[in-house]
Order: C-alpha cells, then structure tokens, then sequence
C-alpha cells in the first residue's frame, strides 16, 4: 500500500500561517491547518488555545528530516523563545484520504454559497466550489478564507458584474468563488507555479476556464480590478502593500486577511498609507478581515 510522510508542527498561532508557507514552498503535496477555528478530525484532540497545528504532507519518497530541520529553525528564528514542537510520521495513504472524508464537512457560506469535496452535492439553486481535499493550498475552512468568502458574496452582490483578482490565490477558492457569484473577469496569481497549476485544475473543474492564472509577481499585473482578494500572510500583505493597492480601481474593494487581530492594525495603516480607506473590520476567533476600498474621486 502506497505510503505519506507527514511533518507536523505545534506553534503558537500567530506562526502557523507562516508554518504552512514554508511548507508549501517545501514542495508539500498538501498542508492541513489545525486551530481554534477548524474543527479537529474525529478522535483528536482540540488545539489548546494559543496554539495551532500546520501538517505538510509528502509522498513517501521525500527525505523528511532535512525538511523538519529547516523549517522548525525558520520558526524558532520569529517564535521569541515560545515552544516550537515538530515530529515527522510515515502512514498509509488509504488512511490519510479516509481521514480527510471524515472531517472535511462542507462550508456553507451567506446562505447561497458552498465549498464542497467532490463526493457532496449542493442544494438545488445554490451555488457550489467544488474542492478535492488533501491537495494543496487549502479546502476553505480555514477563518481566514471563510471571511474572504463572506466579504467576496457581500461585495458581488453589491456589484454583480464586477472584475476580481484573487492575489495569492493558493487552491483558488477566492477567486472561483468570484467567477461563480458573477464576476465579469477573473484573474488569479500565486509566486509558487505549483498553486497556479492547482488553482487552473480546480477551475476548470468548476467550469470556469475562462478564469486567468498566472505566477508571475503582483507588480506586473498592469491594471486595476473592482474587487482585490489577498488571504496571504500579516508580513507579505505588508510588504505587498504598494503593488495590491495599486490593483484596485476607484469605487473598488480589497479585502485583506491570513491576518490575526493583533495584527490588523499595521496591515490596515500600510494600505491607508497607498491613499485607500478602512471600510470595516471583520474577526473569527483569532483572526481577521480587513475591508478597505478606493473612494472614486
């Protein structure tokens, strides 16, 4: 029976999305995140409060060791000293595709929208993000993309026809979810070409081909969107912030989140800082959306 190697990391929650990027750049097949927010597998535990869980998963041929090293050292680097806790297992992958049948429940989102493994079906008239679980980049029911997802239905029923970007699109949820709830044009970008090539499966999956993908870096994009999705990390949003701003049009939206509550602060003055405006602020649990826009002049 084939086999998975699974590298786990117990870090304080303000590190777990960061825990996951460098997994991801690892080139892990899939990375799961467990927090306070998503709901642990039947049988485990819930992690204690303060505290989240990134599983990279690789296939069986993958020399782990070297991995685990790396990234626990990129973590104790920004833990300040907090309790960094790593392990390295090999299972069965049977076991691993039952496990995610068995916790990955569906989302149902502002009471129209749902992200689904391939083995559920939406309700009649509603709206369905089809997602195979255990790829990866995420399956949508992590906050962070639960509150983008509420955001991206609220700002589409406001404007329908609107044209979205879904920056750092990851599995492309975001931006699916856009095309689907109506979005003119659609277009979606990941630095890791290996998220770009998902993030196209899924969507023509979906039945959205004409969604655009690309990797290339968020400064040549050249043109401006009536709706920006970024669910990255608190840092790069920062760092980020003077090429997505630009990216969104006057009378746009931009919603920001992978950001926890006691970050929401700076991310929200570095966009203020590129001329946008703080519409709202959302948060779920431990994290938060972050609303801005472009007044149109």
């Amino acid at each position: 029976m084939p086999k998975y190697l699974a590298l786990t990391f117990d870090v304080p929650a303000e590190l777990c999305e960061l825990a996951a990027s460098l997994l991801h750049d690892a080139d892990a097949q899939g990375v799961e995140i467990r927090d306070r927010e998503v709901l642990p597998p039947p049988g485990m535990t819930p992690v204690p409060e303060g505290r989240a869980v990134a599983i990279g998963y690789f296939g069986d041929e993958v020399e782990g060791d070297p991995i685990l090293a790396e990234v626990r050292a990129e973590l104790e680097a920004q833990a300040e000293g907090q309790e960094i806790r790593a392990g390295l297992e090999r299972l069965d992958d049977q076991n691993w595709s039952e496990t995610w049948k068995l916790h990955f429940q569906p989302l149902h989102v502002g009471g129209r929208l749902w992200v689904l493994p391939p083995w559920e079906r939406a309700p009649e008239g509603q709206i369905a993000v089809v997602i195979e679980p255990g790829m990866a980049f995420g399956t949508g029911g992590h906050a962070t993309t639960a509150l983008c997802l509420e955001g991206t239905l609220e700002a589409l029923e406001r404007r329908p026809s609107a044209s979205a970007a879904d920056i750092g699109c990851g599995s492309g949820i975001l931006g699916i979810a856009a095309a689907k709830l109506g979005a003119k044009r659609v277009v979606m970008i990941d630095n890791d070409p290996v998220a770009v090539a998902v993030a196209k499966e899924n969507a023509v999956a979906n039945g959205c081909p004409s969604i655009a993908t690309s990797d290339r870096p968020v400064e040549s994009l050249g043109e401006r969107f009536d709706l920006v999705l970024a669910n990255i990390l608190a840092g790069t949003l920062v760092e980020l912030a003077e090429p997505i701003a630009a990216c969104v049009a006057e009378g746009g939206d931009l919603l920001l989140s992978g950001i926890l509550v006691s970050q929401a602060a700076d991310v929200r003055a570095a966009y203020e800082n590129q001329g946008l405006r703080a519409r709202e602020q959302r948060i779920s649990g431990e994290w938060a959306l972050v609303w801005m826009e472009r007044v149109a002049a």
